[in-house]
């Protein structure tokens, strides 16, 4: 399972969690040993990270298994918006070894 998220001054937006509060309440333990990578970007230097670390203890909470978490930072300078890719290389490795590491568990 991939769930992104956004992030709004420093934690996830109030619509998102809406959503999630009330996914997590069911009994039916819906992310209970899923697999899960996690992902947020944003203008900012951090990426989304502190979405990321919320997002993240939650599903642990829940059952989950957070394979990996993925932040994107200064997404405008590390994206090419019209080659459609990451012009960042060290991201680009970075965010690539994460995702092997998500599909090697998957």
């Amino acid at each position: 399972m991939i769930i992104a998220t956004n992030e709004h001054n420093g934690a996830i937006s109030a619509f998102f969690k809406n959503i999630f509060d009330w996914l997590t309440r069911w009994d039916i333990k819906l992310f209970a040993d899923k697999k899960i990578i996690v992902l947020s970007t944003s203008e900012g230097q951090r990426g989304g990270l502190s979405a990321n670390k919320y997002l993240s203890d939650v599903l642990a909470r829940n059952g989950a298994h957070v394979i990996a978490s993925i932040t994107f930072p200064s997404f405008s300078k590390n994206f090419d918006i019209h080659k459609q890719t990451i012009s960042n290389q060290e991201l680009k490795q970075k965010i690539h070894q994460q995702l092997q590491s998500f599909l090697n568990e998957s």
